[in-house]
């Protein structure tokens, strides 16, 4: 996630943005008879992102091709938060859940077919729980100086 506010191949129109108006300011300085100042990005975008996810189903296929292939599904009946943040050159990501549940599936099933099934878990072939009721908190916090 970090990677697309920090590395402008992944297309953030924010380093877009940045280039556009060093290219604005060099022409207001040519036309002032000053000379242009070569371009430097900034270090980090200033991002404040924050993502709450009400009863989440998320299903992870071992292989996107394949509709046969097992998979992972993450759930939470009370929700997720995730929170990134960065400010020059220092960067935090945040996650925190409580009733967070993994099943592994010998198929493929989409999300809304989870939902249906949600009371009957326990009836399905080839479902096994993982983890059920996980609750915890991560934090990360990164000095993007360090090596």
């Amino acid at each position: 996630f970090k990677s697309y506010y920090t590395i402008s191949d992944f297309g953030n129109p924010g380093h877009l943005a940045q280039r556009w108006t060093h290219r604005v300011k060099n022409s207001i300085r040519k036309a002032n008879g000053e000379n242009p100042v070569s371009f430097e990005p900034l270090p980090g975008v200033n991002v404040d992102f924050r993502l709450w996810a009400c009863r989440p189903i998320l299903c992870l296929p071992s292989d996107y091709q394949s509709p046969d292939a097992p998979c992972l599904r993450i759930d939470s009946n009370t929700g997720l938060f995730y929170h990134f943040k960065s400010v020059k050159d220092l960067s935090a990501q945040e996650v925190i859940s409580t009733d967070l549940n993994l099943h592994f599936s010998n198929d493929y099933q989409p999300s809304t077919t989870w939902r249906r099934r949600d009371h009957t878990l326990e009836n399905l072939s080839g479902v096994r729980p993982l983890v059920e009721g996980l609750s915890f908190g991560l934090r990360y916090d990164c000095n993007n100086l360090c090596p």
